[in-house]
Parts: C-alpha cells; sequence; structure tokens
C-alpha cells in the first residue's frame, strides 16, 4: 500500500490475566491473531480496530474485549471536532473549514438541548455539528478521502441515515447506518477519492442528526480557511 503500515504494542499480556498459566489467543481486529505472550502486531490499513484477548486456564476461559482499542491513520488526516469554529451557541459551519465547503450544516453547543442526542452526541469539547431543518447535510470543495464520523440521532431512535460519496458528480459510495438518540456511534466508511458526501436521514419527523470528529484525508490542495472577524462597532 502506498502508505507506512503502522506497529502497535497492545497494552496487555496473558501474564496480567493469568499468572503466567494457561495459554491465550488475541484477535488484532483486522483478520490476524496471535498466541504470543506479549504481541505485537503490524495493521496495513487505515481504520479503526477493536482487539479481544482469550485466555484458557485449565478450567475456565475469559475473553476481554477493548472496542476501538487502535485507530490507524495516514499523516494528513484531518479530525474536525467544530470546537474552534463557534462563536455563539449555534451557528454555521464556514466554509473553508477544514478546507471544505458545508452545505447545510450548523455547528451547536451541548447545552443548548440537555438530554437530547445533540448534548449526548458531543464526543470532543462542547460543540458538535448537525442537519438544520432535518435536511441532507453535504461536504465537497476538494478531492479527498471520507474516513469516518461520530454519528447519533437528534431526537429519535432508530434513525437510518444515508450516507453517499460522489465523485465527479456520479455516486460511488452508499451505506445506511442505523443511529441512537442515547450516544455517538462511531462508523468507518473509507470513501476514497470522492469530492462530495452527503448525509441524509431516511426518517421523516424531526429527522436531524448530529456529527462531531468528523475524520478524513486531504488529497488535494484545499482552499484557504478564514476564520470570521468580529468587529466592534
Amino acid at each position: 500500500p502506498p502508505y507506512s503500515s503502522l506497529q502497535v504494542a497492545l497494552p496487555y499480556s496473558h501474564t496480567t490475566w493469568i499468572g503466567g498459566r494457561g495459554s491465550g489467543h488475541c484477535d488484532f481486529g483486522d483478520g490476524q491473531s496471535s498466541t504470543e505472550q506479549n504481541p505485537i502486531h503490524t495493521y496495513d490499513n487505515f481504520g479503526t480496530y477493536t482487539v479481544s484477548l482469550t485466555v484458557r486456564g485449565s478450567e475456565h476461559t475469559s475473553t476481554r474485549e477493548k472496542k476501538d482499542l487502535i485507530k490507524v491513520k495516514h499523516p494528513d488526516t484531518g479530525v474536525l471536532s467544530f470546537d474552534n469554529i463557534a462563536i455563539n451557541d449555534e451557528g454555521p459551519v464556514p466554509n473553508g473549514y477544514g478546507g471544505l465547503h458545508w452545505n447545510n450544516c450548523k455547528y451547536i453547543k451541548k447545552s443548548c438541548f440537555p438530554g437530547s442526542g445533540f448534548d449526548r452526541g458531543v464526543v470532543s469539547g462542547d460543540y458538535a455539528a448537525y442537519n438544520p431543518a432535518s435536511q441532507p447535510l453535504s461536504v465537497d470543495g476538494i478531492l479527498f478521502t471520507f474516513l469516518g464520523v461520530y454519528l447519533t440521532s437528534g431526537w429519535q431512535d432508530n434513525n437510518p441515515i444515508a450516507v453517499q460519496g460522489y465523485s465527479g458528480g456520479s455516486k460511488k459510495y452508499e451505506r445506511v447506518v442505523v443511529i441512537s438518540k442515547d450516544g455517538p456511534a462511531w462508523f468507518d466508511f473509507n470513501f476514497t477519492n470522492i469530492d462530495e458526501l452527503r448525509l441524509f436521514s431516511l426518517s421523516t419527523g424531526n429527522a436531524h442528526f448530529v456529527i462531531d470528529d468528523f475524520s478524513y484525508i486531504r488529497l488535494r490542495k484545499a482552499m484557504p480557511w478564514i476564520p470570521l472577524l468580529l468587529l466592534d462597532d
């Protein structure tokens, strides 16, 4: 692949579990595994990986899983948390943020709707972004690879969200995910070489969704982001 792989020493060993007795099997989450006592593994692809360790003793078997333990990112990866653009409790995400053009997308402070998905969906800092009026949200402006994002439903449970990646006006990727208002879920997409991303709910009514930690790779020089200047009268 056209990037460096990542070698990781996992933060636990068999001996910490069973005092050196029995045998263990570590699943790295990418289709590979090891029975070594202190495993070191090389990940060759970008993504988020859940790692599990199963230990078998003379009488019992125990498994411990660490969800999303490993995240392998390209060195040009951008992660947008929407915190460094906020000047009010709510407002439009400015075009040029992250080198991208944002359509029908607003940032919002978690305290605006306590206990809702707008509150629970914030992963980093105090802000996230959402689709006002429950309308489709889209991102374009450069060639990029969309890696993934945290998604939360604003008000309703079992909210189906269609996520589409386009290149030159033609749909290249499509996936539907179902999200909850109870908390954020991370989704890997890995839509490569796209110039437009569209997200919209397939539900009716208050079909808002919340996004945070928008992760992508810039593949072409981005347009500059010029922050808004607040001038006193």
